[in-house]
This record gives structure tokens, C-alpha cells and sequence, in this order.
């Protein structure tokens, strides 16, 4: 074989072998991607029940875990090096403060002032009959399979200030209000769980509340992009403070289209009609 044919032959084997190499390339990339689609679309289908049963039964809270946890993604490991970052973060975790024993203690959240944040959170408590650690049973089997005690600690930090975010945003315990309070939370978090329960749960709503639900839903998500980041919070020292000062400092107004909507929905029919 002269050289020419050679190198010819050389160049042809070359380009098989390169064709080869890139369809393999492309068959794993479709295989991924299939794959990929397959565990999103299962995911999506328990989601989607797991939200159906949730708007049956607003407060089965386990669910909400259920949902979060299914459609996270890698949202809790983004905020979760983002709170690592900050120095209330630094200080959580290298001291290893656990935020439920300081809401335990209604001694000390007792003895502060009247117009206090720890006094507020208290009433809030009081009026929805909850208990401080009221969503540790709810949770717990979605937290069993992390294996970091760094970000399990942040886990049950975000969990357990969920109480005082509802003190702080004034949204209450009705299901308008919890839904208000998860848009300003996905605001917060971009946590794809949470945007999946108000994509879901808002048409719901607009059946029981009617005009200005949406408003409202997106008046608490703008809220909660406006507001200070609330997951690096230092709750341990302010709740001393008063909680109007609080509020101030971290940006949060006060929940006006809630109110609205809430007050038409309280409001009697005879008298709207009048």
C-alpha cells in the first residue's frame, strides 16, 4: 500500500473512531437527560398529591415537608452555604446554638417587655394554641437521611423559626395567611417545593377568598424579596428588642392586602350587600 493510501486509511479509521466517540457521547447525554426526566415527572406526580391533600387539609403539615423535600433541589444547599457564609451562620454552627431552646424557655421570653419580639411571639402562640416546638414531629422523617449535622442544625433552625417569621410578617394561622407566608418564604429561599404548593394551592384559594388573593400572594412574595434575609437572623439576641423596631430594621411592612382580604372574608354578607 503506497503512502498516500495509508494515511488515507489512517484518516478513515480516525473518523469512525471519532464518530463513535461522539454518538456514545450523545447516547449517554439522552440517556441522562431521560433518566433525569423520568425521576423529575415521579417526583412531580407525589408532589402534586402530596399538595391535593394539603389543600384538603390545610393543616397537615407534614406534607408541606413532604413537597419540599421532593422538589428542593439544590436549593437547600445553595442557602445553606449562603447562611455558612454570614457571621450569625459562623456563630450558629461553631457554637452549636440550637434556636428551639431558646423559644422553650417562656421563663425568659416571659420576663421580657411587653412590646418585646419575644413577647409578640408569645401572643402569636397563644392565639394560634401552638407550642414552640410544634412542627418537630411533622418534620421528622425528612431530615432522617441527611447526614451533615451542619445543615441538619440549619434545617431545624429554618424550622423552627417559622413562628416567629409568622411574627414577624403578621400573616396568620388561616389558610390565606400560611399561604402568604410560604410566597414570602420562596422569595427568601427560591425553594422549587414551595413554588409548586403556590402555583397549586392559589386557584383554591381564589375559590374561598375571591378578589384579591393574587394580590395579595404577590404583595408577600415582593415583601419577602424586599426584606432582609431573614435565615441569617440572630433570634436569640432580638427578641429582647421591640418588635416594631425589629420589623424596621429587617424591612417588613405590614401585611395590608392580607388584611384586606381577610376583612371582606369576616365581613357579613348582609352587610357587603347593604
Amino acid at each position: 500500500m503506497r503512502n498516500g493510501d495509508l494515511r488515507s486509511e489512517m484518516d478513515r479509521q480516525e473518523g469512525n473512531t471519532d464518530e463513535r466517540s461522539t454518538l456514545d457521547r450523545v447516547r449517554a447525554s439522552v440517556k441522562k437527560l431521560i433518566e433525569a426526566s423520568t425521576s423529575w415527572f415521579t417526583k412531580l406526580k407525589q408532589s402534586n398529591k402530596a399538595v391535593r391533600e394539603l389543600i384538603a387539609d390545610p393543616d397537615d403539615t407534614k406534607k408541606v415537608f413532604e413537597v419540599m423535600a421532593t422538589m428542593r433541589g439544590n436549593s437547600l444547599i445553595r442557602i445553606f452555604k449562603r447562611f455558612k457564609a454570614t457571621k450569625t451562620g459562623e456563630k450558629i454552627l461553631r457554637q452549636q446554638i440550637e434556636l428551639l431552646d431558646t423559644l422553650n424557655d417562656h421563663a425568659y421570653l416571659n420576663s421580657l417587655k411587653p412590646d418585646s419580639f419575644g413577647q409578640a411571639y408569645l401572643s402569636f402562640l397563644d392565639k394560634a394554641k401552638l407550642e414552640s416546638g410544634g412542627l418537630v414531629y411533622a418534620s421528622e422523617e425528612y431530615y432522617q437521611n441527611v447526614n451533615d449535622p451542619e445543615l441538619l442544625r440549619f434545617m431545624r433552625r429554618n424550622r423552627d423559626s417559622h413562628d416567629l417569621w409568622h411574627t414577624l410578617t403578621q400573616y396568620g394561622r388561616d389558610t390565606l395567611g400560611e399561604t402568604c407566608l410560604l410566597a414570602f418564604t420562596y422569595a427568601q429561599t427560591k425553594n422549587p417545593g414551595i413554588r409548586m404548593i403556590l402555583l397549586l394551592a392559589s386557584f383554591r384559594l381564589y375559590r374561598e377568598y375571591g378578589h384579591g388573593t393574587f394580590a395579595a400572594l404577590w404583595r408577600a412574595y415582593g415583601d419577602g424579596k424586599r426584606a432582609s434575609w431573614l435565615l441569617a437572623q440572630p433570634y436569640e439576641d432580638m427578641l429582647q428588642l421591640n418588635i416594631e423596631q425589629v420589623r424596621v430594621m429587617l424591612t417588613i411592612p405590614d401585611p395590608n392586602a392580607y388584611r384586606v382580604v381577610l376583612a371582606r372574608q369576616n365581613t357579613p354578607k348582609k352587610r357587603l350587600a347593604t
